[in-house]
């Protein structure tokens, strides 16, 4: 791991592309069949306004240390839309014996309690140690303990434990650049073009 790509500046826009392969059939009988042939992976495509020198070599000395061959942290920039996300810090996976890999809902605690909308549809969720970004799929309301079920694609992908910290706002994706070949583009002006593809890296 080789840090945390600069939060500054902000990119002028960032491009979530999902992959999930599938592969769709039809029999004799014309019935559609289909099924998940490969994991999936997040792509991100990442362009920033015009940027003089100075701040285009903070990004671009970035890259240089970070090649294609290093996996690095990418934040999504935006507050996620669930109510008062940004202010839960204490989030842990709430199941005794653990949530095993390959799960679609996932059972959470340390939340303010009775809140309406805690998570929305659309938010990024991660989990403690493993690289992949989740999001969740079904808006969910927390009880009067704090507790709350969320359901998120795609699946987990490693066993979580109980007592597992969660980030809820905010999360990084795992990521290392897609191409082996970067560029920026000048002008006479000392204005600088500056865009890339990063691909979620799953150790």
């Amino acid at each position: 791991m080789s840090g945390t790509f600069p939060t500054s500046p902000v990119p002028r826009s960032i491009d979530v592309i999902s992959d999930q392969p599938v592969f769709v059939g039809r029999s004799n009988s014309r019935r559609r069949h289909a099924r998940k042939v490969d994991g999936h992976l997040w792509f991100i495509n990442v362009k920033f306004p015009p940027l003089r020198g100075a701040l285009l070599m903070s990004l671009w000395s970035f890259q240089m240390k970070n090649d294609q061959s290093e996996v690095f942290q990418f934040q999504y920039p935006l507050d996620n839309q669930g109510v008062g996300l940004a202010d839960e810090t204490g989030v842990l996976v709430n199941q005794l014996a653990g949530v095993l890999a390959g799960a679609t809902s996932v059972p959470l605690d340390g939340l303010t309690p009775n809140i309406t909308n805690k998570f929305m549809a659309g938010d990024f969720i991660t989990f403690g140690a493993s690289a992949k970004m989740h999001q969740v799929v079904d808006n969910a309301n927390t009880d009067a303990t704090g507790a709350t079920v969320v359901n998120i694609r795609p699946e987990t992908i490693h066993d979580l434990s109980n007592n597992t910290p969660v980030v809820v706002n905010k999360p990084s994706f795992t990521v290392a650049f897609k191409n082996p070949q970067q560029e920026f583009k000048i002008n006479p002006a000392d204005i600088y073009r500056f865009e890339f593809q990063l691909e979620e890296a799953i150790l």
